[in-house]
């Protein structure tokens, strides 16, 4: 399976190229560039189901365990998506339940 990945110092992360969150396939797109507002970390993009992650954030480069903790809030906000429809989570929750992990 390939990989999106970087290599930061020794460490590579590494996030699948692809997940499946119900019946969808979700791209992973790492590490994403955002041009269009430099204040996001990350992003849940439902109309074409990708995961955005990027590896600066507004104040400067995110380590390894922030990077995946990005990436999970994400993920969380595409399940919650799939499987509570149109009810959010509240974005704090989502933070701390992906912090958690």
């Amino acid at each position: 399976m390939r990989e999106a990945g970087r290599e930061q110092g020794d460490v590579m992360i590494n996030f699948p190229k692809v997940v499946k969150v119900g019946g969808f396939e979700v791209v992973v797109k790492f590490p994403y560039e955002f041009t269009e507002r430099s204040d996001l970390d990350g992003q849940a993009v439902y109309g074409p189901h990708e995961i955005r992650v990027s590896c600066a954030g507004s104040i400067g480069d995110h380590d390894d365990q922030e990077v995946v903790a990005i990436f999970i809030h994400e993920l969380l906000h595409h399940i919650c998506h799939v499987y509570n429809g149109e009810e959010q989570i509240e974005e704090k929750v989502l933070a701390g339940i992906a912090q958690g992990i």
